[in-house]
């Protein structure tokens, strides 16, 4: 990518900052009020208004002062009483037990980090079996300390492995093709039967 088209790019994304690393997209955002910063990760660079929803779903204001949402300002709701309101069950220990076991095994041995996406073997379902939460429940605790669940690494190299072997073929034929010229042209003068080639 040319520095005109990713000067252009920056400029909209502004105030997202967007860079490039380990041939990734990556799209950062800074608080201006305390400093902390999120970063999104793509395989390739999307539209400037995806990389700025894909934040703001985060909580961030992105405007001419970026806000985290921690120092997003506290919005007043208006209380009204009502006799049928019933408050929230608070989670029973066991469920909080068994979120701080989801926290723990996400960080240190389930998602890939770098990569933004679960490492092979794991994922919400596989999670919620393990912990006994429900699958909802996993995959937004998961959106929420993590990030998405992500392409399956198999995925990805399955996909790399097709494209190098389509490749491969591309430059067979090209070979294949100019063998077959050079027979056809001793066949034409000897007057044999050429080979004919398909278009396919």
């Amino acid at each position: 990518m040319s520095n005109a088209i990713l000067e252009r790019v920056r400029s909209r994304l502004h105030p997202v900052q967007g860079l490039f690393r380990d041939g990734r997209f990556v799209a950062r955002a800074s608080c201006a009020s305390c400093g902390a910063h999120e970063e999104w990760t793509s395989l390739k660079m999307p539209e400037p208004d995806v990389v700025k929803k894909k934040l703001e779903d985060r909580g961030w204001t992105l405007k001419r002062r970026p806000t985290c949402p921690s120092c997003q300002p506290q919005k007043e709701v208006p209380v009204t009483a009502s006799p049928t309101a019933v408050p929230a069950a608070a989670p029973s220990p066991d469920t909080r037990a068994a979120l701080r076991l989801l926290g723990s095994v996400l960080d240190k041995e389930a998602y890939d980090h770098a990569n933004n996406r679960y490492k092979p073997g794991f994922t919400d379902a596989s999670l919620a079996k393990d912990t006994g939460l429900s699958e909802k429940v996993v995959s937004s605790e998961r959106e929420r300390l993590c990030g998405p669940a992500g392409e399956p690494e198999m995925v990805t190299t399955t996909r790399v492995m097709f494209v190098q072997m389509l490749g491969d073929l591309a430059s067979m034929r090209s070979e294949l093709v100019a063998c077959v010229g050079g027979f056809n042209k001793m066949a034409s003068k000897h007057g044999f039967e050429k080979i004919e080639l398909s278009e396919g």
